[in-house]
């Protein structure tokens, strides 16, 4: 092909030759250079998926114990309340911890859908794990040296032996729990990555808070013979590592990502998940640039392509620059400086493994030889 652009003069004097300058003119206008303002570091933990997800997983346990604590009687023979503890907290812990993901993004709206889904089938799975948590703690009647009736209630005074296997038994039973919670927080519309670190979120804290329950009652509070202390740290053990466990796949997991420079969400990093992941004013986009006037409803889109990432305009109307250059459709690289209106976003990206086969050059000149 001819690198060289050939132009005719009546090309030149065209009616249109005027109104794309004029409109290139306004495009370079309306996109100078938008000031870059500080982002403190308590306002980069706040916005931080590794502190709010697990702030909001510890607080759904919490929650779901001062509603149903004050119901709950463990020398009652009355066991429909405490069937409702399982559920509830799966279905609180879930709660926050999209409440708080849409409290960061301003996306109330936007991730309505994923709410719905995921409690449903959070509070679907937690209810089935009765199942598999009952045929485990049938296991209690068979474990040995077991208490006599006069020590059932005072956990003191039970054998070693039994109570070493009541804890493992409450652990699994727990943990199943647990499993049940994450996997139905993120059934749908996540990765792999996602449902493998919250189902694994959920397993140890079920496991964990298992096994602090009973050790908490006979060695810290032995007079006692509730257990609303040993609910209330095994319930907010359960949200708060279900929490990190989800905040950590996030992070381990995420291969691109930008981080907000001015504007009421600086601070605040986006995982780019979703291929497109659009970019606009509008409360269903996956960014959601807020209180920008320059910004269109769906103003850029990133595409993944191949194992890199792909900025493309909207239309002509909706200017977006990369590194201060007007661009239309651009490759990024990490450390690219995107502008939207008066938006600055850092693109930033997981440094890629390239794997160097050395050997490959000979063994191809054997072959022709």
């Amino acid at each position: 092909m001819d690198p060289v652009l050939h132009i005719s003069r009546d090309e030149l004097y065209q009616p249109g030759v005027d109104t794309t300058l004029a409109h290139a003119k306004a495009v370079l206008q309306h996109a100078q250079p938008v000031p870059e303002e500080h982002v403190s570091t308590l306002r980069r933990v706040l916005l931080s998926h590794l502190f709010f997800t697990p702030l909001a997983g510890l607080l759904g346990g919490f929650t779901t114990w001062l509603i149903l604590e004050p119901s709950l009687n463990d020398m009652s023979d009355n066991e429909g309340p405490f069937l409702l503890v399982f559920p509830l907290t799966a279905v609180l812990i879930v709660l926050f911890i999209f409440v708080a993901e849409a409290i960061s993004s301003r996306r109330l709206r936007g991730i309505g859908a994923r709410w719905a889904s995921g409690l449903g089938f959070t509070l679907l799975f937690s209810v089935l794990s009765f199942i598999p948590m009952g045929m485990l703690l049938a296991l209690i009647a068979v474990l040995p040296s077991p208490p006599s009736m006069t020590e059932v209630y005072s956990i003191t005074a039970w054998p070693a032996r039994f109570f070493i296997g009541f804890i493992i038994i409450r652990s699994l039973a727990w943990a199943i729990f647990g499993g049940a919670l994450g996997l139905g927080m993120n059934v749908l519309r996540s990765t792999r990555a996602q449902r493998r670190a919250s189902v694994m979120g959920g397993i140890v804290g079920g496991e964990l808070g298992g096994l602090l329950f009973d050790p908490i009652n006979r060695f810290l509070i032995p007079a006692t013979d509730q257990g609303d202390v040993m609910r209330l740290v095994g319930l907010c053990t359960v949200g708060l590592c279900v929490g990190i466990f989800v905040a950590l796949s996030e992070q381990l997991g995420r291969e691109g990502w930008l981080r907000v420079r001015t504007g009421p969400l600086r601070g605040k990093a986006f995982i780019l998940y979703h291929n497109p992941t659009i970019i606009g004013a509008s409360p269903t986009a996956h960014i959601y640039l807020f209180k920008d006037p320059k910004v269109m409803p769906e103003h850029v889109a990133l595409h993944r392509s191949g194992n890199g990432y792909e900025l493309v305009q909207s239309s002509s109307d909706a200017p977006v620059t990369v590194n201060k250059t007007l661009v239309q459709r651009r490759r990024l690289v990490s450390g690219d400086q995107i502008t939207i209106g008066d938006t600055i976003l850092d693109f930033e990206e997981r440094a890629k493994k390239r794997s160097v086969q050395l050997n490959q050059p000979a063994k191809e000149n054997g072959a022709q030889a």
